[in-house]
């Protein structure tokens, strides 16, 4: 997989010129965005030896460049210019000491904007997770019918597992990225208990709790789905999440059913056959909770259906299961666990196919055990501390597996 280790800008005569060095060859592609003004360089899935950033010079025309990841497959630059620009040239160039230059060649049109490309023509939202990609942004595709510039490339490695971070100079660094997903929110409140209490405050409250648990292990850092009460659709919410770089995603939840003696938190993990009956009724549920921001699960561009209607794949699921039991076993210390804790379904929020991910029910809001517990800040930070706890039993056992 090449890497990626540099991005710089560079003024020459009336031309501005980004120049990316890598380790090997790629595909590209580029056009433009605009209202704001955006280059935009699709790559194939490289690695990035940081979270890289550059700003371009006084009065250049390029005024920032940021990066994130598009899709499973695809790496996103985006190069922000502070007026409408012309791209004159895109090339790859092999470099004397070894290695390659892409390179973005640049002007500005004076008077005149850049033609617009899918997706563009309205004002960017705010940039989300560690790379400052927008969802407009991550939703962007070039335009239909643009070749897409390229060179031949060497065949692609087989998967291997993500590198183990570096150890830290100072261990308040964090290391790796997780995405905490209070559900439901807004307009969609989720369940109610006896004492109307909605589940969308009790899991902001506990995904708060969890991310503050997080924050004081020294080695995480965390991206919130929703930190207040608002409605995010589902897609949204890996959106973020993948925007970030999450390496995991847990969601939160609190359950309800007609029976006022079922209680117990219960996780879930992936699988488009469900444990059973009710965890298929329970999934059904949740994955309706979209018409309630006028979208709809069917009908959705094709890089999106593939994130939400795709199996994951059995590297990520087999990860996600490992999770799980360690939330089944940190979580039993703390609470009780509903009867075959673990059980699968095909939660739309657990279908990001490059992220390992859990979704937790926390206990029964229709059970006054468990309401009450629930309604406890004690009770909902001993759950996170447990959640937490597993959490990071999952990093330490990948980081085992994985060292070299």
């Amino acid at each position: 997989m090449p890497v990626v280790s540099d991005m710089r800008v560079s003024e020459h005569a009336a031309m501005t010129r980004v120049v990316l060095t890598l380790s090997g060859p790629v595909k590209y592609q580029a056009f433009t965005l605009h209202n704001p003004h955006r280059v935009v360089l699709d790559l194939p899935a490289v690695r990035w030896t940081a979270r890289l950033e550059a700003a371009g010079p006084a009065g250049s025309v390029v005024e920032r460049i940021r990066q994130g990841r598009f899709s499973r497959e695809t790496a996103r630059v985006v190069i922000d210019c502070r007026s409408a620009v012309e791209v004159r040239n895109v090339s790859l160039q092999q470099a004397a000491a070894g290695g390659y230059r892409l390179l973005i060649d640049m002007t500005a049109t004076a008077g005149r904007e850049s033609a617009p490309a899918a997706g563009g023509g309205a004002e960017m939202r705010p940039a989300i997770g560690a790379t400052s990609l927008t969802i407009d942004e991550l939703l962007s595709s070039p335009p239909s019918g643009r070749a897409a510039e390229t060179i031949p490339v060497r065949a692609a490695a087989l998967a291997v597992p993500k590198p183990r971070p570096h150890k830290a100079a100072n261990a308040a660094v964090p290391q790796w990225v997780v995405a905490i997903d209070a559900g439901h929110g807004a307009q969609d409140p989720g369940a109610t208990s006896l004492h109307g209490v909605h589940e969308k405050q009790i899991t902001l409250a506990t995904a708060r709790a969890l991310r503050d648990e997080l924050k004081t292990l020294g080695r995480y850092r965390v991206v919130m789905t929703r930190d207040s009460d608002t409605f995010i659709r589902l897609r949204g919410r890996i959106a973020i999440a993948r925007a970030a770089g999450a390496d995991l995603f847990v969601s939160l939840h609190a359950d309800s059913t007609e029976n006022p003696a079922t209680r117990g938190l219960s996780v879930y993990t992936l699988s488009e056959r469900a444990s059973d009956a009710e965890a298929a009724a329970l999934a059904e549920k949740e994955n309706r909770v979209d018409s309630l921001g006028g979208f709809r699960l069917k009908g959705e561009a094709p890089d999106v259906t593939d994130i939400l209607i795709d199996l994951v794949q059995r590297d990520t699921k087999n990860q996600s299961v490992q999770l799980a039991a360690l939330v089944e076993r940190e979580a039993g210390e703390e609470t009780a666990l509903l009867p075959q804790t673990h059980r699968f379904a095909g939660f739309a929020v657990l279908k990001a196919t490059d992220i390992p991910s859990v979704l937790i029910e926390l206990g029964f809001l229709s059970n006054p055990a468990d309401e009450r517990l629930l309604r406890d800040a004690g009770h909902r930070a001993r759950l996170a501390r447990a959640i937490a706890r597993a959490i990071d039993g999952y990093f330490v056992r990948f980081e085992a597996r994985n060292r070299y």
